[in-house]
């Protein structure tokens, strides 16, 4: 039951405004049908931006507002449950629930968990399938997906495979453990760790340590249908290194490349997939490819 503050109007009744808060199409005539003692005329009110529609037909889809005008001797409240939905009793038969792949991060007693679903009807981009991040005012290790300076607690995709940017942020430098959990048949998970590819099933567990401050671009979460990694592929990017010469392998145009040296600093940056480090010193270099929100990172060594 929703219950909210009405606004009181000129014909005696009183507006509530609604929306639909079932990821499935709520029916009009079945919520009306629930509502009927406290709603006056019978029918709700949808507003396309430009005009007014009274229905007492059809369907509100998932999230979409609306308004009721409420009968001023009725009890302020509105009724929901999952019975209004329309093709309530199939969708029941059919039991269909949503798989998160779950992946959680500990410190000590701590644990906190994003998840990751691969769906057809989701965007590439952040959509209505995605929920945000909500940052606690307390700085402790969390995970959490980065969708183009969106910080997400759960990320829906349309198409695999798909490589998410996660973040690791921690006050302090301390040890974290990463743990898969919840991975449907036919999925293959990893986490890629500068480069490093750790397969993670069910139960695996990945301890390393992080330094303080934002992790933004170490972790990814690479999801597969398939066995192995298949590289250059889809979304994916592969960095390849032979000495000096640097070359990097993707389907993804107008990459962005930029190398750090080992204290974090930008020594070189350029769009070219094949380039060359001749005016660096020997040492080991961190070399990043990115476009919004796809991003691969690789240690390398020169001579």
């Amino acid at each position: 039951t929703t219950i909210t503050k009405p606004v009181k109007n000129t014909s005696g009744g009183y507006w509530m405004a609604l929306s639909n808060p079932y990821p499935a199409k709520l029916s009009i005539e079945k919520f009306i049908q629930d509502n009927q003692a406290n709603i006056q005329g019978g029918v709700v009110y949808t507003f396309d931006g430009t005009t007014w529609d009274d229905l007492d037909q059809g369907d509100i889809s998932h999230t979409d507002g609306f308004f009721v005008n409420l009968k001023s001797s009725s009890p302020k409240s509105i009724t929901f449950n999952k019975e209004q939905l329309t093709n309530y009793n199939q969708s029941k038969k059919a039991k269909k629930t949503t798989e998160y792949i779950e992946l959680s991060l500990q410190t000590g007693r701590k644990k906190s968990k994003i998840r990751f679903n691969h769906n057809p009807q989701a965007e590439q981009t952040y959509d209505a399938f995605d929920a945000n991040k909500m940052f606690s005012p307390v700085k402790m290790t969390e995970p959490y997906f980065v969708t183009d300076g969106v910080a997400l607690s759960k990320e829906e995709v349309r198409e695999l495979p798909y490589t998410a940017t996660l973040n690791v942020r921690s006050f302090m430098d301390r040890e974290v453990k990463f743990v898969a959990d919840n991975i449907p048949e036919g999925y293959v998970v990893f986490l890629l760790d500068n480069g490093q590819d750790i397969r993670m099933t069910n139960g695996t567990e990945y301890t390393t340590n992080v330094t303080e401050g934002e992790n933004a671009d170490r972790f990814q979460l690479l999801v597969k249908k398939q066995e192995g990694i298949e590289r250059a592929t889809s979304n994916e990017i592969v960095i390849k290194n032979d000495n000096r010469q640097v070359r990097i392998h993707s389907q993804i145009p107008n990459l962005n490349i930029e190398v750090y040296n080992s204290i974090g600093q930008k020594v070189f940056e350029t769009k070219d997939y094949n380039f060359t480090l001749n005016d660096l010193s020997s040492g080991a270099y961190l070399v990043k490819a990115f476009y919004g929100r796809v991003a691969q990172t690789a240690k390398i060594v020169i001579h």
